[in-house]
């Protein structure tokens, strides 16, 4: 579900809290060494909290199992999310890390199991403004003043990186959806106009079958909410920079909802005619790629009035 509060924590999980999705993302981020020791084709995706010994609850952003070619043993993988910089995101991850180890370890005590540690395969997601993020906990997280004899005690390991703010574009690979996603995610807020532009090049590759797709549909969501830009600067950029007449026009119908939000005096228009029509408008449009009560969400009316609304207009 697309949550216009959290545009960007809603995207991520919309987009990649599935096994499909997660499978596209991983097999972008990941170098090919380390994909030819897993089998993809057993990813399960797993609860993403975790309880502490003192009843505290610890919250990955996404999380899932892989099974490791020719061993016996599970791959847990961690994602961790971030759309800003976080100096302490490291430690985070180590956190969900060591949560992980002590579940598996209570699991391994009560069932008399003995098994050794559970591996975790960490990933960092990012994109905020530009910026490098060192791979090691101890790069990040420690002073580069300290000695190595020091360091030697200090915990350590390698966290895999998908920094989308310093990848180029042309890295940017995958189905056309995908390619969609990681350029909103990357220019929605840095430039606009050349995000646009990519995804009319998009479109104009991938037709009515990319630009109807119900994950471009969460996509036109999330950069028209990102963005940060008034409803006549989009109107001015959409015409500007999207010549593909489908999308132009789904980009046009888009950006309507931006009107219906977080306002109270668009709930008192709505109940006016032409307030009413324009609701009808973009319910039909989103019909098929959303379900009844996240366009209900979308147009900030309440599920039975929706329904009510719509039928009026089937009558």
């Amino acid at each position: 579900m697309f949550t216009p509060e959290t545009p960007h924590d809603s995207i991520f999980w919309a987009l990649f809290s599935d096994a499909a999705g997660m499978t596209e993302l991983l097999q972008l981020a990941l170098p090919p060494d380390l994909l030819s020791q897993i089998d993809m084709a057993t990813l399960k995706l797993e609860p993403d909290s975790y309880l502490d010994d003192s009843g505290g609850r610890h919250y990955a952003d996404l999380a899932a199992t892989v099974e490791i070619r020719n061993v016996e043993f599970s791959l847990y993988i961690l994602f961790e999310h971030k759309s800003y910089p976080d100096s302490f995101a490291h430690l985070q991850i180590l956190n969900y890390m060591v949560q992980t180890w002590l579940r598996d370890s209570r699991e391994a005590k009560s069932s008399r199991a003995g098994l050794p540690l559970r591996p975790v395969l960490p990933i960092l997601f990012y994109h905020g403004p530009e910026r490098e993020i060192p791979e090691r906990f101890s790069e990040a997280m420690f002073s580069p003043e300290l000695s190595s004899e020091i360091l030697r005690y200090q915990p350590d390991f390698a966290v895999s990186v998908f920094n989308l703010s310093t990848l180029p574009d042309d890295s940017i690979a995958g189905p056309l959806d995908l390619q969609a996603a990681l350029f909103a995610m990357k220019y929605a807020r840095r430039d606009f106009s050349l995000l646009l532009r990519e995804l009319n090049r998009l479109a104009q590759s991938g037709g009515v079958l990319l630009i109807h797709n119900p994950r471009f549909k969460l996509i036109e969501l999330y950069l028209l909410h990102a963005a940060g830009l008034t409803q006549d600067e989009l109107k001015q950029k959409i015409e500007q920079e999207v010549t593909d007449p489908v999308l132009q026009e789904d980009f046009m119908s888009t950006a309507q909802m931006l009107k219906m939000e977080g306002r109270q005096e668009g709930r008192q228009e709505g109940r006016q005619e032409g307030r009413l029509e324009e609701i009808r408008k973009v319910a039909r449009n989103l019909e098929g790629t959303m379900s009844l009560e996240e366009i209900a969400r979308v147009v900030e009316l309440p599920v039975e009035e929706l329904c009510s609304l719509l039928e009026d207009q089937a009558d």
